[in-house]
């Protein structure tokens, strides 16, 4: 028998959010990132910074947290690859770098020039639900705003058997800080798991309350008047 634990409702603020999802030949707009800077990034590492600096707006230094259920995997996989093929070369340390799962929040930085920390997450399913209490606990903890991105993209088709997978990239920023719009997160028990992606039920649970179940636990979110 699997052992649940419940989160009692966690009350924080939230000042902006932004949601996008899409297909890889129609990614939003960059123009804050360098173009050398911008062609580092994946599909979906574009996503998560072009809804992060939509959501950061003019805001200055600023804490991250970056979640993503697979990250950079179809760069794992490439690496993986010429491992298998014994390339003379060897596997490209700029690819290893952009590999893991920091590397987004990395570049953000840089192209940012900001210093302040960051957090990369990743917890399967629920990982953009994690990094939402995460960046909520980071706020209630230091008094300061926190910008929580969530990225998912599909998973490479070496891990589909070559089944098509139509999930289009999926990307969420949320600026949690003092002054927003109430929100209050819990967790509990559940039976039956949801068919809804994790990310797009978060983002509809912003927009109007909601939850999403997976593995027995029901994550829930509500907007305060």
């Amino acid at each position: 028998m699997s052992s649940v634990v419940s989160l009692q409702s966690l009350r924080f603020p939230v000042v902006r959010w932004h949601y996008w999802e899409g297909a890889a030949n129609a990614l939003p707009e960059l123009n804050s990132v360098d173009p050398l800077l911008r062609r580092r990034l994946s599909p979906q590492g574009r996503a998560a910074l072009a809804v992060a600096d939509i959501c950061a707006g003019d805001i200055g230094p600023v804490r991250v947290v970056y979640a993503s259920q697979h990250g950079e995997l179809t760069r794992t996989l490439g690496l993986m690859e010429s491992l298998r093929l014994e390339s003379v070369d060897g596997p490209s340390p700029a690819s290893f770098a952009l590999s893991v799962l920091n590397s987004t929040p990395g570049i953000y930085s840089i192209a940012r020039k900001d210093v302040s920390p960051s957090v990369a997450l990743s917890a399967g399913e629920e990982s953009c639900w994690c990094g939402l209490l995460e960046a909520a606990l980071t706020h209630l903890d230091l008094g300061k705003p926190v910008l929580f991105i969530c990225a998912d993209a599909p998973v490479p088709a070496l891990l589909r058997h070559g089944v098509p997978d139509p999930t289009p990239i999926r990307a969420l920023a949320v600026l949690v800080g003092a002054g927003g719009k109430e929100y209050s997160l819990s967790q509990d028990s559940a039976e039956e798991p949801t068919a809804s992606h994790a990310l797009a039920a978060l983002a509809s649970a912003l927009r109007e309350g909601g939850s999403w179940t997976r593995a027995h636990r029901a994550w829930r979110l509500e907007p305060h008047a």
